[in-house]
Formats: structure tokens, C-alpha cells, sequence
């Protein structure tokens, strides 16, 4: 694996030219960020459900422009991997697996979501109670195309369970499966949902936090180029009104 070095002549703690508001010491650590979590991308092994994890997490935090090629490179064997096992009976792998190449451009098949169904053609009552799955499950249906009645029937199931459970006590989940109804992933603003995710994205595996790290280094970026491009505007605001006395 190869090593990044990043050389300044300058002081780490002196403005970034790259960022203004921002130091070079946030210029280094933030490239060593991007590429400890490339390592993490590319070592991922052939666990299906972590290798879900860590796409969606990937899209969701907007972090995924840095890692074009490793993305591409886990979808092609993903997208390989999902169309040749028929056994797909974990719903969040079933959604999820379905729903990250097709926002890519990768064909899947709806018939998939059939693996749902009891022998009757009846939905099995069990993923009623996986509302992470019912959750992930709505948001694949959004990406049906004409005639695909499954997805249909699985998007009215899903949204139906789902805003049931959003009248539930447990007020942090019922936020999320609210904010999953109202702000569809593929359809929301990438900002957006990569700020509301990072608040909700818990868990003990040492890549989660690596990921957040890099997604709030890059809502630093974000802001400092907001903030200049405030005092720019500022500062042509009051140029124009000297020119008007």
C-alpha cells in the first residue's frame, strides 16, 4: 500500500491557502484522513452486510466523492455477488444491496424482493418488527421503474408500517423513520442528509468513526468556503454602495 507524504514549508498552525479559516496542519490531517479511510474501502473483506454498512454510510455522510474508484470497484462485486445468490432473506441486505448499485446505474432485478414472500404471495409477517429494514426497504422502493409492481406493493407496505411507528415513544427513532418518509436518500439534498445522518450514526466498529471523522473534517471545508464566499460578497456590497456617494 502506498504512503501518502504531504511536505510544508510553512508552519502548521499558519492559514491554509487551500482553505482560508482553516490551518495546514487541517490541510495534512484532513489528507490523511481521506486516505485512512481508502485503506479501510479498499481492505474491506467479502462480509456482505459490513460492505452495505460501509457504502451507505459512505453515500449518506457525502464523503464518497473523495473514493470514486474504490466505490466503483466494491459495486462491480457487489452488483456480481447479489445477482448470483438466490438467498436473500435479511431484509436490510436485500434492500440495501438492491437499492446502491441501482442509484449507480447497475440493473437489478425487483423480482429479488419476491425472496419476502411466504408460498401464499403473502409478505412474511416477521420483517413487520425490523424497522431499520422497513426503513431501507422504503427507500429502495423509490427507485422502481415503470412496471415494477413489486416495488410498488413493498414502498405502500413499507410506508404504511413505518408511519404507524412513527407515533411510537421511542421519540429518537420515531425522528428517523420521519425524516426516512419525508426526505427520500436518493431525492434529498446531499448536504442535507449527510448532516442529519452523522447526528444519527452510532455504532462500535472503528471504520464508523473514522468515517465521521473525515465527514465533520469536510463540513469544516464546507463552512470556511462558505464563510469566505460571505465576506466576499460583503465586501462587494460595500464597494458598491462607496461608488453610490
Amino acid at each position: 500500500m502506498s504512503t501518502v507524504h504531504i511536505h510544508s514549508s510553512r508552519k502548521d498552525n499558519h492559514p491554509s491557502t487551500e482553505y482560508p479559516g482553516l490551518t495546514n496542519e487541517f490541510d495534512m490531517e484532513h489528507a490523511k484522513k481521506v486516505e485512512e479511510v481508502r485503506s479501510v474501502l479498499k481492505e474491506v473483506g467479502e462480509d456482505t452486510l459490513k460492505v452495505l454498512l460501509m457504502m451507505d454510510a459512505v453515500q449518506r455522510l457525502g464523503i464518497d466523492y473523495h473514493f470514486h474508484g474504490e466505490i466503483e470497484g466494491v459495486l462491480e462485486r457487489l452488483y456480481t455477488k447479489f445477482n448470483m445468490s438466490d438467498c436473500h432473506n435479511d431484509l436490510y441486505e436485500l434492500a440495501v444491496g438492491f437499492r446502491l448499485p441501482r442509484q449507480e446505474g447497475y440493473y437489478v432485478s425487483a423480482d429479488v424482493f419476491n425472496n419476502l414472500k411466504d408460498k401464499e404471495g403473502k409478505l412474511q409477517g416477521k420483517i413487520s418488527q425490523d424497522i431499520e429494514g422497513l426503513m431501507v426497504l422504503y427507500e429502495a422502493s423509490q427507485l422502481s421503474i415503470k412496471g415494477e409492481d413489486i416495488l410498488e406493493e413493498m414502498g405502500n407496505f413499507s410506508s404504511q408500517l413505518l408511519n404507524a411507528w412513527n407515533t411510537n415513544d421511542d421519540k429518537s427513532q420515531a425522528r428517523i423513520v420521519r425524516k426516512t418518509l419525508e426526505h427520500s436518500q436518493h431525492k434529498s439534498l446531499a448536504t442535507f442528509i449527510a448532516k442529519s445522518f452523522l447526528n444519527d450514526f452510532q455504532g462500535t466498529d472503528g471504520w464508523i468513526n473514522v468515517f465521521k471523522e473525515l465527514a465533520e473534517m469536510d463540513f469544516n471545508i464546507v463552512k470556511s468556503i462558505h464563510q469566505k464566499e460571505i465576506r466576499q460578497v460583503s465586501m462587494f456590497g460595500e464597494r458598491v454602495e462607496v461608488c453610490n456617494h
